[in-house]
């Protein structure tokens, strides 16, 4: 598996970045784990990590867990605007949208922009976030089936 040395989770349901902070500091040990519970506060993150000591660190994200339905913006709208900024622009980040959605529009959504790199159903296992992170692009939907993880590209007609 791809070595992985820093994460961000965001997430408003604090239970659930507890849960999955938990679940990838189990699988990528030695990797720094940042958690927002607004989505606001994550981009205000992002965008004022320009100074020297702040970008070093932000560049060495490698991994963006972003749940879909957040109040205040949601998670596509968070990645149009993460897009744009110097982090995005500069660095290939892998992007996994969680959601307990399987709403096949919002499924459709997430997989039809170009930087998400997979969706995940809710809840996160170490399964579901070991096959998101093994699998290629063309297969990017991540969801559980007889209670194993299991990826594989929908059929969303």
């Amino acid at each position: 598996m791809k070595s992985i040395s820093q994460i961000i989770i965001i997430d408003d349901n604090k239970m659930d970045c507890f849960i999955n902070q938990k679940i990838s500091s189990l699988l990528f040990e030695k990797a720094t784990i940042k958690t927002f519970s607004s989505s606001v506060m994550a981009l205000d993150y992002f965008k004022n990590s320009l100074d020297k000591h702040e970008m070093i660190s932000t560049s060495n994200i490698d991994l963006l867990l972003i749940d879909i339905n957040m109040p205040e913006m949601n998670g596509f709208e968070l990645l149009k605007k993460l897009e744009k900024t110097p982090l995005f622009i500069k660095k290939a980040i892998q992007v996994y949208f969680l959601s307990s959605s399987n709403i096949k529009k919002d499924i459709n959504d997430a997989l039809n922009i170009k930087s998400c790199s997979g969706y995940i159903v809710k809840p996160l296992t170490k399964d579901k976030l070991i096959n998101a992170i093994n699998t290629n692009i063309q297969n990017k939907y991540c969801s559980l089936n007889n209670n194993s993880a299991k990826t594989n590209q929908p059929d969303l007609k």
